[in-house]
Formats: C-alpha cells, structure tokens, sequence
C-alpha cells in the first residue's frame, strides 16, 4: 500500500486526512470527521464489523423491501451540470429551508473515463452506462437494493457523466454507513447490468434528454460540438447526453448489440487504476482504511478488456496520461473567423467570443487564464462591461474557462467572452467585439513582451482573496465536500496530493509570460469563433419543424460565398417551406438556414469578412477603458469580535455536563444539565438544570486548563465544593444529532427492543443563544445573534423592508422589479469589486406580498460601508419625484425594460416551471402571472414609475436579522444608520459621476410599524372537492407533460407539520421506484412537502414526455387509492420506526455553515413564528408519533370527504388536448374572487 503526501488543509479544517493507493491500484483519500468522530465513540458507534453485520431475517426483510420501493436516485441530467441549467423559473413557495440532516457519513467515486471516450456509433453510452450501476450487483442482486437501504437508512445517492469522468456519490446516516460502502463497492467490481433493466433504464435517457431539449444553453453546446471536427479526428464533436435515436434505432439499424457494449465499455474503463475513491465519516483514519481496503480489494487493477483509448498510468507517478491529449483543439481552421447565428428557444440575446487554447489542467499554479479572465470580466470602473453599458449595448460581461469538461480538457481548453446583449447590441454586435480587442490590445501594450509591467496590486488582490477565502473557508456537507473532491482528483487533473484541497484556490505565482503567449498568440481573430444566439432571428416556435438545411457551402458575412469544411454536417432532404413569421435582419435568409440534427436547432453560419477581420485586428481604443484600481472593499481585519463580559467566551459553554455536590455526605449523585454562560469577571458558569433550575459556579482555572479537555474528563469547582463530568463537548455547528438530552437519551423501552435507537434529543436551547432585539426604533428592528458556533470573520445581515401596500397590483410588481433591477444596474461597478472580496448582496421583490428582501454577507469588515451604500441607493427611489436618481446612468432605464420584457417571456416556459406556478397563483389569490407585469410595460415611462415606486416606498418598516461575526455595537450602528437614511430625502452616494445628475431630491416618507407589516392570505381549497387547473405549455415546442396533485392540510402546527413529513418520506421512494423506475413516466417524479405561506400541504409530480396528462394524473391517483394496502399497512413497525428514526435525524441539524442557520433563523422572524427551536420540538412530536397516526392522517387528508385537493396538468406536444391560456386565466381569477382564505396563521409583532 503506498502513502502519498498529507494534503495541506486550511487552517480551520478539523477534519484529518490521509492520502493512500490500495494494492489493486485504487487511489483513496480518507477523511476523518473529527468532531463527529468523538460524537460517535459518545453514542458507541466505532465502525467495527460487527455493527454492520445483518441477521438473515433482517436481508430476507430488506430485499423484500427493496423490490417495491427506491430511493429518487435522480442522476444529473448534463454532463457535469445540475438538471435544466436553471432554465426553470420556479418560484419557492416554502416558508422552511431545508434543514438538511445530521452530520452524515459519505463517499464518492471518480471514475476516469466519460463522454469523450464514448465510440462513435453508440454516443451517449458514458452517461447510459452512469445510469445502469444502479440496477443491482452479484451480491446484491435486487434491482433497487441500493436505493432501498439507502432511503431507510436516511441518505441520499447521485450520480453524474462528465466529459472525461464519471463520479457517484451517496451520503448516509453514521452508523450505517460501511453498510452502505459495501453495496456501493459492488458498483466497481461485479454490477449485473440485466438486459431488461437496460431497456427500461434507456427510457429514463430518453426522458432525461426531453427535459432538456429546450435548454438553449444545451442546443448551444451541441452546436459547438456539431461544428467542431469530424469524430473521427476529435471526440468533442459527440452527443454526449445519449437519446433513444443514438443508444437504440441507430445501433439496431447498425446491428450493434448495445447491451454487449455496456458490458465491454465497462471492462474497458471501470478498474482501479482509473479509480479515485474520497471517503468521510466519523472513525479514525486507520479504521476507515482498513474497512475501505476490504471492500474494495476485489476492484480489478486493470481492463478486463484492452481500451479502444487506453489511458497510462505510469507507476511512479500520480498523474495520467489521457489518450485525448493526441487530439489537440477542436476546431478546424474552417471553423474559426466565423459566427455562428443561432436561433433560440427562449426570449434571449447574447453573445460569445471563444478561442481554443492548449490544454490548461497543468497550469494550475499560475492559472494565466484566471489572470486574463480576472481583468476582462471585471465589471468595475474602465471595464468592458462598463464601456459597452454606457452605449447601451449589454447588460453583462462574463470572461474565462468553464470548469467543466466542454471547456476545460486534457486535449484543450476554450476560452470564452460571454455577453448579455440588448437589442441594439445585437445589431451594433461588430461594435461590442471591437470593445473587446480594445480592451485586449491595451492589456498587450501594457503587459509587454513578458507581462512585467501589469501593475504589481492586480496579481497581489488575486493571490490575497485566495488565501483568505482558503484560511476562512466554511465547512462543507460531508456529500458535497467528497463529491468536489472526487472531482478534483479526476485522473485527467494534475494536482499533486499535498495541493488537493487547495490546488483550485489559491494563487501560487504568478506567469506573466504565460500570459501575454496567450493574450499575442490565441487570442486572435483567426482562432476565435462568435457565436450569437438571439430571438431577432426569430424563436424556435416560429419556425416548422423541418424547416432549414445543410450543405457544404458557407456565407461570407458581407454577403459573398465561399466553399467550406468546418462540421459534421448531416444534410437535410426536406423541402423547404414558405418564409416563417419573423422578420429577419436583411443579411440573413431562411434559404441559407441550417439545422443542427440533435436538438433541431436552427442557424446560419458565415465567415467573418476580411475588412471585420481587420477592424478586430486594429481597434479603435475605446476612451473610458482601463484596468481595475485597487478594490476599496479588501478586508483589512480578520479579528473576532469580543463577546460581553456576562456572556464571554468559553470552551465549556454549550457543554453538556452532570455535576454532583461534594459536600453532600454518603452517596454522591450526580445531576444532568447543560453549561450555557460564562461570566469572565467574575469567572463562573452558569448552569441549566434538567427541572429548569439554574446555578452560578466559580472556576478555579483559567482558560488554557479548560480548552484541553475532552469528553469524560472531570474537574472541580468552588475549591473543590462541586464536581463536573463532561458529557459532550459542543462543537462547530452545534450538537449535532447527537447532542444528548439530559440524562443518557437511551429511555425508549419500545425502540430499543427493536434495536432502532431514537437520536437523543438536546436539551431545549438557552434564550441568549436565540436572536434578540438590538435595536427597534422608527419603524427599524434589527434582531442580533452573535456567531459562536463557526468562529470566522463573517456575517450575515437580512432585512425585510416591508410596505404599506400588500397584494399589490400588476403594476406595483413591475415597479418593484424595475427597480430591484435598476438597482442592481446601478450599483453593479460598487457591488462586483465587494463581491470579489467575497462580500456579497442580493435584493428580491415580494411586490405581492408586500415586501422587499435585502441580504449582504462576507467577511464583516467591510459589510455596513456596502449596506449603506445599498440601502441609500434603494431608499432614493422613494421621493416619487419625475426623474430618475442621478445615480441611474443614461439610457438605462429603456435598457431594464427591454430587459425584464425578455425575463417575462422566458418565465414558466418549461411545463416543469409552468406548474409550479399555476399552483402557486390558485393559492395566492390575485398574484399576477408574467403576462400582466409584461403588459405593465407597455408604454411604462420614467415618471410612471417613479410615482409608483415613491407610492409603494413611502411608507416603509425593516425587520432583520444580524447574525456572525458582529458585536451589539455592531448591530446598534447598523441600526442607526438604517434609522438615518429612512429620513433622508435624497441620494449623497459617490456615485453621482455615472449618472446624468438629473437627480431630485423628494420628500422623505413615513415609517410602517411592524404590526402595521402585510400578512400572506392563501386560499383555503374547498372541502371534500378537488379542483382542477389544465393550461398548454407556454412552448408549444416542449414535448414535456407536467402534473402536480396538491394536498392543503391547513394552517401551521407542530403536529400535522411532523405528519406531513413523515408521510412525504414514507411517499417518496416507492412512488418514483414505481412510476419512474419501473413503469418509466418520466425522468422527474417525486413527492415533496409544502409550506405556503403559514399553510401546509404537500405534492406529488410527474413530468413526462411519453405520457399523456390524463394517464400521469391517473398515475398518481392509483398510487395513493393503493399507498395504504400496498405500503403502509404491510410495513414493518420495524421499518416504520427506522423511518421516524431517519427523519428525527434529519431535523436534528448541525449547521454546517453560517448562512444555513441564517436562514432558518431569518426565516422564522419573516414568517412571525419565532420558534427559532422548531426542530427540536418537532422531533419531540415526531416520537410519539404511530402507524396507526400516520394511517390516519393520509386517509383524513387524501382519501377521506375533508380532503383538499387542487390538480395541475400542463399539456405538453403530444400530451393531450390543448387549451387556451386566456381561459386558463380566467378560470383562476374567477376562482379567486369567490374561493375561501385562511386566516393569517401568523400575525406582525
């Protein structure tokens, strides 16, 4: 076994390392939890053999299990990238953020072989194969066995295909988890891979391909790859998602057997070599190996079968030579000095600049491109973006190398400028690339010959964010950090093992040499593609299906023609049809339109013309440009704020701890409670007893005695009058799961004759441990938390602004969003150079609802200079005066019209998003849907909206929460300079030099009270009836159907919540193993609860593009008229209880980062709840709770006449009949005016 170097590891890092190659050649990092290490040596989990070993009754019980029910393995849709790439507008209606679970063990596998490798005749099979070691091993042979125990044990399992790898991943309750390792080995070494599981399991690709045909950003990719070299000279031109048409018809028609080549391409690739396996959980270092080498002994070394693109894995070395490195770029000669126009699906304009460079994985210490990426994607004053705004021609710039396998390979890299377009941009599109070699030929003049004379602060503000981002860096979930790990031992990176964890962070030196051979030698227009994917050309629905075609010919771009190369064109018989709707630009002709054959999407492709290839190699430079001046906004301090002298730090404070009088003659007895607050004047504790009796004890040491003691130790106090056991020591996050209740937390007669063991429940938390108001003064209250748990320089500040108008009409919501993104148009210059400080703000409108939501967070140091920057800003529309801020720049306000008209004809075009919304506004009775804000726009001027704007901000209140690194000094300046600015009447920024300083000063508005604050009203659903809501998707394109069925339990309380719940987890798994696993509905299914606006309830979902709605609708309705008879009543108290058990664990959260617990805690302020220890309390109902409860509960609110239900059905192509939006609207503003509302649950106090 070899040992590689210990990677260096930041300094707030407590986990342990150990960097190891087993024998067969896999190469493994173990990570040792430290904190959750003595957690679970407390509660006698040590990861021996015997804890994992099953009884034959308890397999022959969980395989029965497993073959009705799953767990929602919901592999990654995109090579690499989360499921629709945010395509989906879904408004969260959930009061709650999820709370996650207890601090998990988990694993991830780094297989080195993805897309890239897949033959040419059976693309996609990377990802198809991803899918298929999920069905079932040799030594678990039951298809969802995986899936079954995993959902019981309470984890969670993903998966994902990169371009050159393939990583797997699971996370799983402690105690379990070497249970979970071993049938998650079995992956690696002996998988089945049935025949008839592979023809189910190709539908799910077939699925998952249809929820994406609609992504622009996929038919982009696919254009890029369809014009990129022949497959046979580079893999970069494959379809790397895989459909039934490459992975079934093609194959047959070809007479390829593709389950044979499942198997094939999995002996080829899948061995150890090619393996890096990442570990965490709570054991020691020397425990986990040992388990992990006996499990994964049997993963053959090499190929079962020779590689068609064999990788080398020399023996002295960690590194891999990748068989794509023989490749080079991807791009033909033929292929570049070209644009590309594209047609999209959405309501969009941008712009792409690309150059192919050579592979960049090894230049990890300097990262040039980071560097070159870094100053054109600046967005501070003199940047590009600031150029091409003040022409009115884009609304953003983004600069550099994606992290992914399409940009970042061992054969290449792409560089990429990407820019937000307006409409005027696109026409001007010669312009804004001209800005861009402006911008590029000052920084060739500047940097010279070696990049010397860059000045010296750009390289040292880069290098500085690197090393405080690392030294502070929060933790991360165990699943996450092993995943991201996984990834970046990939074994076509370079990091060595000592620079795993900080290889992708830190700025180790810098190559101006690097640099400029990059800036003079790439970055050229003969090696640059442009690619243009705007609406002006019309969108997908204007055009039939058909309509284009392909020849080898390519257009010059002043109009001559030329003979070409470039693409693996597939040509297309069809005749073409009559010209479509849209009137495009006059250098483009529908004749000359060619259709990419994948996703069918359309474009023209022409060569740059030889009098723009000489403008781009001569610009004009543009007045204004320069690089950035030293950020203001670097923090200067790190230090912690000192906490009171009442309430000081201690290393015992959170402790649990039993104590015992020793002046007390005869037996000593020792009694349970908890140490919740030090008083360093005069040095006691104080301690909280379990009947809720507090008491003062003096300390006899000093700090440094007690920050070295450890679980069980014992000391005295009060010159030796009482003594103190440690029970559990607190740690980052809190007590965790864990955190045992007073006394030993093992009282459950009735759980533990089952051997299912209730997670003990922590003592209820202190009052000074839970916000307090800091500051309440016109119209402002500002509640504070100092952090204690985490110990960074960070802080989170949260405010609601609050205004007298609730249920706002179509007009005050465009308003509202007009200025939330004239904001953030405004303040960009101010905002970005904060933000790459890691101080960061974001500003949402709840126009509806009657509120807008502020969060600035980062490192503290420089946190109020912002928010008062912000909030000055924001509170200068107020005035209602006839012109805008002097801050607004010029021609910027028709810009963000233009703008959210283009953000209101993308919103609910997907079925999936449309839904979701449609559910939401039947709820929210009289909330606008996109097409009213749209229509607001219309004839929408400066004076218009400034006299809506000063309506809706006169009168305003600010409810928040300031919690981290900030003392009540802090919170208290914070609170005054809030309190301030509400009075003023204008805007005294420094940023009157962008605007047009038209500006006005009006009249300062009035404060709103906090009880004066607008509740949420929801529709309560009629009883005993299920409403229906049908609409056609808004993309008469997308071949998606989407179905929700809706359940109202009513208003908020501790027990249907717990209810709700529970029945969610006892839903979800055997409803996607049924529908989606084995009767292939579609790739989405799932079942979540819902929290709308103080109202519980909870939804199942299917989307489909092989079902109609009707039969998805059915679906669901047979699985819930079924769910008691064939689920819950033949379920085991047994695993009933291990259910209860896994979700007690899940609500007994440890934080794991300073903005999670944030936001749960914000979250009850903005709601009015205030039980900031819900989760505790749920957990409390949670194990009172039965079957028979549960029964009862889902026959009353599903089955029985008091139900309340709403149906949602969004037809999609081919999924039923279609049905008029104007009827759609109608029908839910009728239903509004005459349906029920639920009276506030929560009320402002």
């Amino acid at each position: 076994m070899k040992v590689y170097p210990t990677p260096n590891k930041s300094p707030n890092d407590t986990n342990e390392y150990r960097h190891i190659e087993l024998d067969c050649g896999l190469r493994v990092v173990l990570i040792s939890d430290t904190k959750q290490f003595r957690k679970n040596l407390d509660v006698g989990i040590t990861g021996s053999r015997e804890e994992d070993d099953f009884t034959d009754e308890d397999e022959e019980e969980d395989s029965a299990k497993a073959k009705d029910t799953s767990m929602d393995v919901d592999e990654e849709s995109e090579e690499g990238e989360e499921e629709g790439e945010g395509d989906d507008d879904e408004e969260d209606d959930e009061g709650e953020d999820d709370q996650g679970g207890e601090r998990k063990a988990a694993a991830a596998m780094c297989v080195g072989v993805g897309s890239y490798f897949d033959p040419p005749y059976l693309q996609g099979l990377s990802h198809f194969l991803e899918h298929m070691l999920f069905m079932g091993t040799e030594k678990y042979p039951e298809e969802n066995y995986y899936d079954a125990m995993l959902s019981k044990w309470g984890g969670y399992d993903n998966a994902y295909t990169e371009m050159e790898h393939t990583v797997y991943h699971f996370d799983v309750q402690q105690e379990r988890f070497f249970q979970a390792l071993d049938i998650f080995s079995q992956f690696f070494v002996a998988p089945l891979m049935k025949k008839d599981g592979t023809e189910r399991e190709l539908e799910a690709v077939e699925s998952e391909f249809q929820l994406n045909y609609a992504s622009d950003d996929a038919r982009l990719e696919q254009i890029f790859s369809h014009t990129a070299k022949p497959h046979s000279e580079h893999p970069f031109s494959s379809f790397a998602w895989g459909n039934k048409n490459s992975l079934q018809t093609t194959p047959e028609a070809n007479k390829i057997n593709v389950h044979e080549e499942l198997r094939k391409f999995y002996d080829q690739y899948y061995y150890a070599k090619n393996m890096r396996l990442v570990v965490i959980g709570g054991f020691s270092l020397d425990c986990l190996q040992d388990r992990v080498a006996e499990m994964f002994s049997a993963v053959p070394p090499s190929p079962r079968v020779p590689p068609t693109l064999p990788l080398e894995h020399p023996s002295d070395d960690y590194n891999v030579t990748s068989p794509l490195s023989k490749f080079g770029m991807p791009f033909a000669p033929e292929a570049l000095s070209t644009i590309y126009r594209v047609v999209p699906v959405k309501n969009r304009h941008n712009l792409s600049l690309t150059w192919q460079l050579p592979p960049q994985l090894q230049n990890w210490r300097a990262n040039p491109t980071d560097y070159i990426g870094h100053l054109i994607g600046h967005e501070g004053r003199g940047s590009i973006l600031s150029a091409l705004k003040r022409s009115g021609w884009a609304n953003s710039v983004y600069a550099g190398i994606g992290s992914d396998g399409f940009c970042m390979a061992s054969s290449h890299a792409l560089f990429s400028i990407n820019v937000g377009l307006t409409e005027e941009g696109v026409e001007k599109w010669e312009e804004v690339v001209e800005t861009v070699y402006s911008y590029i030929e000052m920084m060739r003049k500047i940097g010279g010959q070696d990049g010397a004379s860059f000045p010296s602060h750009i390289y040292s503000e880069i290098k500085a964010v690197g090393d405080f981002k690392f030294r502070f860096q929060e933790d991360e979930e165990p699943s996450e950090l092993v995943e991201d790990l996984a990834d970046e031992l990939s074994p076509c990176h370079a990091y060595p093992p000592e620079h795993i964890l900080d290889g992708s962070t830190l700025a180790f030196e810098y190559d101006g040499r690097a640099v400029m051979e990059i800036l003079n030698k790439y970055m050229t227009c003969n090696n640059m593609r442009i690619d243009i994917i705007s609406s002006s050309y019309g969108r997908d629905s204007d055009y039939e299906e058909g309509e284009g075609g392909e020849d080898d010919t390519m257009e010059v771009d002043d109009g001559e023609k030329e003979k070409g190369k470039g693409g693996n064109s597939n040509s297309n018989p069809n005749p073409l049809p009559p010209p479509p709707p849209p009137q495009l630009p006059h250098y483009l002709r529908v004749a000359d339109q060619l259709v990419e054959p994948i996703f069918g999407t359309k474009y023209w492709r022409s060569k740059l013309s030889s009098a723009t290839i000489a403008r781009f190699k001569n610009p004009s430079l543009s007045s204004g440009l320069h690089l950035p001046e030293p950020n203001p906004y670097l923090p200067e301090s790190f230090d912690l704020k000192p906490f009171p002298s009442d309430d000081a730090a201690h290393p015992l404070v959170g402790a649990l701890v039993k104590v015992a009088d020793l002046k007390t003659k005869g037996k000593t007895i020792f009694y349970s409670g908890s140490i919740v607050k030090f008083d360093s004047t005069k040095n006691s504790l104080l301690v909280s007893y379990e009947d809720e009796d507090k008491a003062w004890y003096k300390v006899d040491n000093d700090l440094t005695f007690f920050s070295k003691m450890k679980n069980d130790d014992s000391f005295v106090v009060e010159k030796g009058k009482f003594k103190f056991k440690i029970v559990t020591l607190v740690e980052a996050g809190g007590l965790g799961e864990d955190g045992l209740k007073f006394g030993d937390g093992a009282g459950d007669d009735d759980l533990a004759e089952r051997d299912v063991v209730f997670p003990p429940i922590p003592p209820p938390t202190e009052a000074g441990r839970m916000p307090q108001v800091a500051f309440d003064q016109n119209c402002c209250r500002l509640y504070h938390l100092q952090d204690r748990l985490f110990n960074r320089p960070n802080a989170e500040l949260r405010l609601k602004v609050a205004t007298s108008i609730a249920r706002h009409s179509p007009l005050e919501c465009t308003v509202a969003d007009i200025l939330c993104a004239l904001m953030g148009d405004s303040a960009v210059e101010t905002v970005y150079m904060a933000s790459v400080c890691e101080l960061s703000y974001c500003l949402s409108s709840n126009a509806f609802d009657g509120h807008f939501i502020f969060r600035v967070h980062g490192f503290d140091d420089k946190l109020l200079k912002l928010t008062e920057f912000l909030l000055e800003m924001f509170l200068a529309f107020r005035g209602g005066g006839k012109e805008l801020p002097s801050f607004v720049g010029e021609g910027r306000f028709d810009v963000i019209i233009e703008m959210l008209g283009r953000k209101y004809d993308n919103e609910n075009m997907t079925a999936s998003a449309f839904v979701t919304d449609m559910r939401i506004r039947y709820l929210m009775p009289g909330k606008p849907n996109e097409l009213s804000k749209k229509k607001e726009l219309e004839g929408m001027t400066v004076e218009k909206f400034m006299e809506v704007a000063g309506k809706i901000l006169r009168n305003v209140g600010i409810d928040g929460l300031f919690h981290g690194n900030a003392a009540l000094d802090d919170v208290k300046r914070c609170g005054q300079m809030i309190a301030g600015l509400m009075k003023r009447t204008s805007f005294t920024g420094k940023t009157t030099e962008n605007g047009n300083g038209k500006g006005k000063a009006g009249k300062a508005g009035g404060g709103l009270p906090i009880k004066n604050f607008p509740v949420d009203v929801i529709a309560k659903l009629e009883v005993g009836k299920t409403n229906h809501l049908i609409a056609s998707s808004k993309n008469e394109c997308d071949k998606n159907t989407a179905v929700e069925h809706y359940f109202q339990v009513g208003s908020d309380n501790m027990e249907d919540l717990v209810l709700t719940d529970l029945l969610v987890q006892l839903i979800e798994e055997p409803f996607f193993d049924n529908v989606r696993t084995k009767e292939q509905f579609g790739y989405s299914v799932s079942c979540s609860e819902r929290w709308t606006g103080g109202i519980i309830g909870f939804v199942l979902r299917i989307v489909s593009s092989v079902k109609t709605a009707v039969e998805c609708s059915s679906r669901i309705d047979k699985f819930l008229e079924r769910f008691l008879e064939d689920i819950l009543d033949p379920m085991s108290k047994e695993i009933f209880l291990e259910n209860v058990v896994g979700l007690a664990k899940n609500k007994l959260h440890a934080w794991t980062t300073l903005g999670e617990q944030t936001g749960h805690l914000f979250g009850e302020i903005t709601c009015y709840r205030k039980n900031f220890d819900i989760k505790r309390e749920e957990v409390l109902i949670l194990k009172a709770l039965t079957k028979q409860k549960v029964r009862d509960f889902f026959k009353e609110k599903v089955l029985g006449q008091s139900r309340r239900a709403l149906k949602v059905q969004v037809i999609g192509e081919g999924g039923g009949n279609k049905v008029d939006r104007a009827e759609l609207e109608n029908e839910i503003k009728s239903e509004a005016g005459r349906v029920e509302r639920y009276s506030a649950v929560y009320t402002p106090c």
